[in-house]
């Protein structure tokens, strides 16, 4: 199952990737000469119109205004800054979208927008449900092996997600801006149990930039998920982060993220999270790299299975134009490696009494494109594909899936 999930993955990968010459292009200057190059006099108010055309959802137009004074101008920090975050903003999912495509220099007032997204796809595995369908347990020194209740099994099919949202925008200050999405999310399958949800999503960011080196990010957010068998879960986030501007091309990156999370009549499962982060963000001929490293503690009941957790990950991403393919259209990859490890045994009848530790592998690739744009809004397309093993010294918290998502979203 592993060789063949990452083999899938990298042929979708290498297949749209090997179209684009975007990671090796000769731009109007020569990399050896960039330094020789002369900055434009009018980025500013290159700047100005790039914020004008992204105020109209022409957002393609506004990325190329970008790269053309970035090529001759790598050092003009605010381009860099608001190219960076056109990236990001034309390949959020519904599930992961957090600032608004229309922000205006000048205007200080609320800048909303509203989206609707429409996916089907199917899942070898819908419930991520553990691989291994039965569990042993050592009564009395004796094993005893159970099979899984139906919603606790491994089942695959079709699947079909629809998610509503809005997002609004506000510049507070030349320096400064407020950021809030809600977003309504329900997937079905038919199968029920842990395969079908629904979930709300609610972000507040703050975004202020003390100066041309440092930023300051705060975000809240709020999460409800109910499955279909009326188990519910909520958590409660909040992170901050701090951008350092290395050089031309790069930020260094830190941060604090703290989270509450609950699962309703059953507190015992309860925990509080704290971690730290770091990492580095560079820009690169147009395409966008992040590489991240986050590790904390979480701290539950006194009872809870397995008592306090230990987490660590490592998170690559990165994000390429593939104007060659479609006009506008763009890719974003993304893989991670993190660890759990229980500081006491999960439980007695569990793997002898082991203290429970598991490796996760995930990987994911998202392609979205423009269908039809105009001044009142944009219709993309979007294909996701995901695929993560999981394995642990207890074989319950195994979990392998592989997905493949196609769909649209309208934005307006």
């Amino acid at each position: 199952m592993k060789l063949k999930g990452i083999g899938i993955f990298l042929c979708f990968v290498l297949a749209l990737g090997g179209l684009s010459p975007a990671w090796a292009q000769q731009n109007a200057c020569a990399s050896g000469e960039l330094s020789t190059c002369q900055c434009v006099k009018d980025s500013e108010n290159t700047l100005n119109k790039a914020r004008s055309l992204v105020a109209k959802s022409r957002w393609v137009e506004a990325a190329d205004l970008l790269e053309g004074v970035l090529m001759r101008c790598p050092a003009a920090d605010s381009v860099f800054s608001y190219y960076s975050w056109l990236l990001t903003q034309l390949t959020d999912s519904q599930q992961s979208q957090t600032s608004l495509d229309g922000e205006l220099v000048e205007d200080f007032d609320w800048q909303w927008q509203k989206r609707l997204g429409v996916q089907s796809g199917y899942s070898d595995n819908l419930s991520r449900a553990p691989t291994q369908s039965t569990v042993v347990l050592n009564v009395a020194n004796n094993p005893v092996a159970l099979d899984l209740m139906p919603d606790f099994k491994v089942h695959s099919g079709f699947s079909s997600l629809v998610n509503a949202g809005v997002s609004a925008y506000k510049r507070l200050a030349p320096t400064a801006d407020w950021r809030l999405q809600g977003d309504l999310v329900s997937r079905l399958s038919g199968d029920g149990g842990y395969a079908d949800y629904q979930r709300l999503h609610l972000l507040s960011t703050f975004n202020y930039q003390a100066d041309a080196l440092l930023a300051h990010g705060v975000t809240v957010g709020f999460d409800v998920l109910r499955y279909q068998n009326d188990q519910y879960f909520a958590v409660v986030e909040a992170q901050f982060e701090q951008r350092w501007r290395l050089n031309d091309a790069c930020y260094l990156i830190s941060g604090e993220d703290f989270a509450w999370q609950r699962q309703l009549d059953l507190s015992v499962m309860d925990g509080y999270y704290a971690a730290l982060r770091g990492g580095v963000s560079c820009l690169s001929q147009g395409a966008l790299y992040q590489l991240e490293a986050v590790t904390g503690g979480d701290w539950g009941e006194r009872l809870r299975p397995g008592g306090s957790r230990w987490r660590n990950f490592v998170r690559a991403s990165a994000l390429w134009p593939l104007d060659n393919v479609v006009q506008g259209s763009v890719l974003r990859a993304v893989g991670q490696f993190s660890q759990v490890n229980d500081a006491k045994q999960y439980s007695v009848l569990l793997g002898a009494g082991k203290k429970r530790q598991i490796q996760q592998f995930l990987l994911k690739t998202s392609y979205q494109w423009p269908i039809i744009q105009n001044q009142g809004g944009l219709l993309s397309g979007q294909v996701d594909l995901s695929w993560q093993e999981e394995s642990s010294n207890m074989a319950l918290f195994g979990v392998d899936y592989l997905e493949l998502w196609g769909g649209v979203n309208f934005k307006w």
